[in-house]
């Protein structure tokens, strides 16, 4: 019986090794897909700088499930042609993508958009928890509002999204305002140009670092 016992212990310690190990092989990935931020071809060429720059769009414009669950989501093409039935651009690239958007509605098929930022099925992660607590997109996407696509290669290694970079921040003293929002300058919309300062602080908090938060 004891000899049972020992072999148990001993097969469950090797599982919960291979475990770990394949989950940090996952990390490790997500922070290697960084090199390719600036290879992804998306099936329209969407310019982020143009609409939240120049035009003052919110993320949550296209993004629209991002304050009210995990994902932030993609923009469907009725999202998209409820715009661009009348704008048409005013540059013949502009026109040329547009056109795809057309295409897409009149053939009744979903834009079929690829990720840039993602993490692996195992971890949890929810947008809606850190809108609700103060966070802008770009304090995990980064300046996107800037760029047009696809992602340049200015962001390789920039927003790794590894395990080591999201327990980094939830360890963080974050200054809060008075209402215990994250204490970051104001922006014009979600993701858009910064247009005051961050307001007085009035303490601090940090993240949870429990496995079960992301990990259930």
């Amino acid at each position: 019986m004891l000899i049972k016992g020992i072999r148990v212990f001993v097969i469950s310690g090797m599982l919960t090794l291979g475990l770990m190990l394949i989950s940090f092989s996952g990390y490790s990935f997500i922070e290697y897909s960084s090199e390719y931020y600036g290879d992804i071809e998306q099936p329209i060429g969407f310019n982020h700088k143009v609409h939240v720059e120049d035009n003052g769009m919110s993320c949550e414009a296209c993004h629209s499930q991002a304050r009210h669950s995990d994902s932030a989501g993609t923009p469907s093409v009725r999202s998209c042609i409820g715009c661009h039935v009348s704008i048409k651009g005013t540059s013949e690239e502009q026109q040329k993508e547009i056109a795809k958007i057309t295409a897409y509605w009149r053939a009744e098929e979903p834009i079929l958009w690829k990720k840039i930022h993602d993490v692996p099925d195992f971890v949890k992660f929810s947008h809606k928890a850190h809108l609700d607590v103060g966070f802008d997109c770009s304090s995990c996407h980064g300046e996107v509002s800037k760029t047009v696509m696809p992602v340049p290669q200015s962001f390789k290694g920039e927003i790794p999204l590894s395990m080591g970079w999201c327990v980094t921040c939830h360890r963080t003293d974050w200054a809060v305002d008075e209402n215990g929002k994250i204490a970051i300058p104001v922006r014009e919309t979600r993701g858009g140009t910064v247009v005051a300062e961050a307001p007085p602080v009035a303490g601090h908090i940090n993240g949870p670092v429990d496995c079960l938060v992301c990990h259930d």
